[in-house]
């Protein structure tokens, strides 16, 4: 396990706890969360857990980082005891679907972010990650449909206008996979980083068919992105 949590760390945080209560400590492990401190967080959301067994979003988040960390037994467990403790917590539906939709189980995926999209019609997320499990079955028109939808809802979100740009990609429909990446690119220009979100993003997947259709525009998109005025132009089309 990479962030490796001892007994006797969570003891003594147990007994440090007294007299504070269980949103205390899930704030704290939000901000360790947020500070990549995962073992602090898991000891901190585990303590809110024992104040409050009912504490939804601390078995969400724990469940989470149990989930990085390929513990998918004690992810689920905990996505299962959110729901079981908030049954509207659209999130951990979410969470819960992308666990299933990685082990292989796509119809639990679909009911779960179905369920989601069902309590929560504005959840960006939940329409994003069932356009992913469509695409996992080369259902293109789902998995368009879901992901503009979260580009809709959310307009800030990078990631579906990219995968929009490589399922059109994948149908050898330049037109509207240039169309969706430029998108993707000019929303990356508001970040301090310029292209480089957009970058990180795509070098996750570095053989993909958005990268070879589009590399030479890819070779040039930080240069390009520096000057606001000049439009991006495809040199393929």
């Amino acid at each position: 396990m990479r962030h490796h949590i001892t007994l006797a760390a969570l003891s003594l945080s147990l007994i440090a706890s007294i007299g504070c209560g269980a949103a205390h400590y899930y704030k704290k492990g939000v901000e360790f969360d947020r500070q990549g401190l995962y073992n602090r967080a898991v000891e901190n959301y585990s303590i809110a857990i024992q104040k409050d067994p009912r504490f939804a979003p601390a078995y969400n988040d724990r469940g989470v980082i149990y989930k990085q960390d390929k513990l998918m037994l004690k992810a689920l467990d905990d996505y299962n005891s959110a729901i079981q403790a908030d049954p509207k917590f659209a999130n951990a539906y979410v969470n819960r679907g992308n666990l299933h939709l990685v082990e292989g189980r796509f119809k639990k995926a679909l009911e779960d972010y179905d369920r989601a999209i069902e309590i929560d019609p504005k959840n960006s997320r939940a329409y994003y990650n069932r356009g992913n499990a469509h695409l996992s079955r080369w259902q293109f028109d789902k998995a368009i449909d879901d992901y503009q939808k979260a580009a809709t809802i959310d307009p800030a979100f990078i990631a579906p206008l990219y995968n929009l740009a490589h399922v059109h990609g994948m149908q050898a429909d330049d037109k509207n996979s240039w169309q969706y990446f430029e998108k993707a690119a000019r929303l990356s220009l508001q970040s301090s980083d310029s292209a480089s979100k957009l970058v990180q993003h795509l070098d996750k997947n570095p053989g993909n068919l958005l990268i070879i259709r589009w590399k030479p525009e890819f070779k040039d998109l930080e240069r390009q992105l520096r000057d606001k005025s000049r439009p991006l132009t495809p040199k393929k089309q």
